[in-house]
């Protein structure tokens, strides 16, 4: 049975914007991020995109791009809320511009594991490919929408695309679909640049 999961990543925040760390930390959408929430609701609508339910991790950021993009499409029913599609845990960093994590070296760190609280990079595929193969296998034949964050798709996409590092840029509120064929992935259209707007 052929299964569609469109996953998007939320809109920017200020924390996006000034490369600063977010992880679990639950900052708002800025402006360009709710623009960029009503772009892809309008791309999404402009091609006639179906869906049969919407998923979202717990976070504002998150949830707020879900119901814009909801606001467009011709879905009447609830976005269910999984905690399990929530960011990575970033422990420590968390809060930290980027530009300082590398001065102080917490890049080694991280690539040792080093960093109180911080989920690595098994552990997160590990949660969300179980996550993810558990929300197709109770909508299985249906056309599905997942708005989560950058690493959270990505602990999933690395573990189907060998294109995908956790390196790999995922812009904001870009779709990028995954299909199966029962429980296994079928094939993927990943990072395609399409113009939103």
């Amino acid at each position: 049975m052929k299964t569609q999961v469109c996953f998007i990543r939320h809109g920017q925040t200020d924390w996006n914007k000034n490369l600063i760390v977010q992880g679990i930390t639950n900052v708002p959408l800025n402006e360009t991020g709710i623009t960029q929430a009503h772009e892809c609701g309008k791309y999404l609508k402009s091609i006639n995109y179906k869906c049969d339910c919407i998923f979202s991790s717990p976070l504002d950021r998150a949830i707020d791009t879900a119901n814009i993009i909801k606001s467009y499409l011709n879905f009447n029913n609830d976005i269910i809320i999984d905690n399990n599609l929530i960011e990575r845990n970033f422990g420590k960093i968390e809060g930290m511009g980027f530009a300082k994590a590398f001065t102080n070296g917490l890049v080694k760190k991280i690539l040792l594991k080093d960093i109180e609280d911080y989920e690595t990079d098994t552990m997160l595929q590990e949660r969300m490919t179980k996550t993810i193969l558990n929300i197709v296998k109770n909508n299985m034949g249906k056309s599905i929408l997942i708005v989560a964050h950058s690493h959270a798709i990505k602990g999933f996409l690395t573990t189907v695309s060998k294109k995908v590092k956790f390196n790999t840029f995922i812009p904001n509120c870009m779709p990028n679909y995954v299909y199966f064929d029962d429980l296994d992935v079928e094939s993927y259209k990943i990072f395609e640049k399409e113009k939103l707007s």
